[in-house]
């Protein structure tokens, strides 16, 4: 038997798209739960580890956290978060991470920043 070379791959039993769907209706269930309009990102971690224990994310036959997950694919929670424009970030004596409004009715609700529209001039006017 050959083996490759270099990082290993790793294989989760659930698809990036349904994992991207978790994280954020568990990010909003947290959100709509408290009354202030930031969390600690150490807190928002802990949280989201505690509401998805129930949810067997599995990795090469080994049940894994929610962090654990998006560590492992997006690199790290900000990284995640930094994608959607829904999400802040505040860097003060901690990090912090605050919800923009969200439109859950939106066939889209979770908008991209990588995700731009381009305008033409003709659809403006200047003034």
């Amino acid at each position: 038997m050959v083996r490759k070379k270099g990082r290993p791959q790793h294989k989760w039993n659930i698809s990036k798209k349904r994992g991207e769907e978790l994280i954020h209706k568990h990010i909003l269930d947290i959100f709509s739960q408290r009354d202030s309009g930031k969390v600690a990102i150490q807190e928002l971690i802990s949280l989201m580890n505690q509401s998805t224990k129930h949810i067997h994310l599995i990795q090469n036959r080994q049940k894994k956290s929610i962090s654990a997950y998006v560590t492992s694919v997006y690199g790290s929670f900000t990284n995640f978060l930094d994608e959607y424009s829904m999400y802040g970030i505040i860097r003060e004596d901690k990090i912090y991470i605050c919800l923009f409004e969200v439109n859950m009715e939106s066939s889209m609700p979770f908008d991209r920043l990588s995700d731009w529209q381009v305008i033409n001039e003709e659809d403006y006017v200047l003034i």
